[in-house]
């Protein structure tokens, strides 16, 4: 068969030819895609044909695009050509375009639903960041605004177990302190967790005493663990490092995670806190942390799961906590490059084994070591000035009996930036208490007004921030600069005394 026979054959198969006369009585048809007999009116077969025949005439040359057509119970869409063969002869040929029409129609919904929701995207993202950005500020005011009474609660209530007390009333004093404690340590793993997902939880090396901090660890688990009865066992190898350069707030926190978690599940028997050095090279260290405890123990198929957050095994649902402490421990052991291993068995108890690395220094390169107040001797007998920048009126309170009963300093204090300013400029003062938050101008922006004061002498005054704010990059970067020191709220008693006594010497 020829090209032109086969392109004959397949073109009739979608083009139908009519001739009529001009009321558009049907003379010829090859009847392609529909039936139209002859004798009939075109305009009977339907309405469109109707409207056009009153167009016929001499003149006529008609062309129709995309003509939609619902013949026989079968839908066209259709070109429509109507040629003039003489005064009362008419061609009409009709071309079904309805594949190709189908085919654009598809293409343009598809490139309009992509535009929707390409749209519907940009909206959701713009939403997802207005949320992320009322969010991050919700938990800056929420860290300020709930840290700050916590901080109030542990300093007043430390100051009234040195009073006088009936054994009824340590009691409920003691219950107050473990409350605010576990409270604080739930709204840190918030805080964190906020942290870690905004990317900005950060591994902040400094020089620290880590046996000071295992001492400081053990004794006060040892007191945790007398309360409910549990004997509480401590190895700690003597070869392990005294000053090490890492992240004290982390490795603290991460012990203290490990141990919570013990205390909250053991019932009885016992919790152990052992601490190795398992390699040592060229001032290089690496730390193994084991805490072993009576509790019920773990299913080997559970393993994954409690180191998810919020995620509470069936058996635990009764136990107080939000779920977050062990998923933490396992983010900060990530950020520092370090493992953590569990292994339990049901019944019998769990043992968690993290191992860290560290950078471990010389003794005697040792220099912010903490001073006991008692052995605290002015020089030249003159109490040391302190000027205490602070807008809330319980700190103040807390800070000032925390102070006095050292009976060590003299203390001045202003609410505001420009007060602090001024009283720097006529008073000599050793240290500088300063807040974060404070009106006028805020602590940084007040460090730094000092700092440029032509007076060398006043412009050098130790400087410590104190905060309810999380201490992230931007505050860090003032450490040295700015401010000697930065003490996050809550602190305790002794963490303030030791901050002011570094920054006398």
């Amino acid at each position: 068969m020829h090209l032109t026979d086969l392109k004959q054959k397949y073109k009739v198969l979608r083009i139908q030819f009519i001739t009529t006369d001009v009321n558009g009585i049907i003379k010829e048809s090859d009847n392609k895609l529909f039936v139209a007999k002859q004798g009939f009116n075109l305009g009977e077969i339907h309405p469109f044909f109707k409207s056009i025949i009153a167009l016929f005439s001499a003149e006529t040359l008609l062309d129709f695009t995309c003509v939609h057509l619902e013949l026989n119970s079968k839908t066209f869409t259709c070109d429509i050509e109507v040629k003039v063969i003489n005064d009362n002869l008419f061609l009409v040929i009709i071309t079904d375009f309805s594949k190709h029409y189908e085919s654009f129609q598809s293409l343009v919904q598809s490139r309009n639903e992509t535009s929707i929701l390409s749209e519907s995207l940009i909206l959701k993202n713009k939403l997802l960041r207005e949320q992320e950005a009322f969010k991050n500020k919700f938990i800056s005011n929420f860290s300020h605004e709930v840290k700050s009474p916590i901080a109030s609660i542990i300093s007043f209530t430390n100051l009234l177990k040195d009073t006088n007390l009936k054994e009824e009333q340590e009691d409920y004093l003691n219950l107050i302190i473990n409350s605010s404690i576990h409270l604080k340590s739930i709204i840190n793993d918030i805080l964190d967790l906020s942290k870690i997902e905004k990317g900005k939880l950060e591994i902040k090396n400094s020089e620290f005493n880590f046996r000071s901090l295992i001492d400081k660890i053990s004794a006060h688990y040892s007191h945790k663990c007398k309360n409910k009865a549990l004997e509480f066992i401590t190895n700690i190898d003597e070869s392990i490092p005294v000053i090490i350069e890492s992240d004290e707030t982390r490795i603290a926190q991460v012990i203290q995670n490990l141990l919570d978690n013990a205390l909250k599940f053991t019932k009885e028997g016992s919790i152990s806190l052992e601490i190795k050095q398992l390699y040592y090279r060229a001032q290089n260290a690496s730390i193994s942390v084991v805490v072993k405890d009576t509790g019920p123990g773990i299913k080997e198929e559970d393993y994954d799961a409690i180191f998810k957050r919020f995620d509470r095994l069936e058996n635990t649902n009764t136990i107080e906590g939000i779920g977050l402490g062990l998923s933490i421990v396992k983010e900060i052991i990530d950020l520092m490059n370090g493992e953590i291993y569990v292994n339990s068995e049901p019944n019998k108890g769990s043992t968690f084994t993290v191992v860290i690395k560290v950078k471990t220094l010389p003794i005697k390169k040792e220099e912010r070591q903490n001073i006991s107040i008692k052995k605290f001797q002015p020089k030249g007998n003159r109490k040391p000035n302190i000027l205490l920048v602070e807008d809330n009126a319980t700190h103040q309170l807390s800070i000032f009996k925390t102070l006095a009963k050292t009976k060590k300093f003299f203390l001045d204090i202003v609410d505001n930036g420009f007060d602090a300013v001024k009283s720097v400029n006529n008073v000599h003062y050793d240290v500088i208490l300063m807040d974060y938050k404070i009106h006028f101008l805020d602590g940084v922006e007040t460090a730094k007004t000092i700092r440029r004061m032509d007076n060398k002498q006043k412009s050098k005054t130790p400087i410590v921030l104190i905060t309810s704010q999380i201490i992230n990059a931007n505050l860090l970067q003032h450490k040295g600069e700015l401010f000697n020191d930065i003490l996050e709220k809550p602190f305790e008693e002794e963490r303030l005394l030791n901050a002011i006594l570094n920054s006398l010497k």
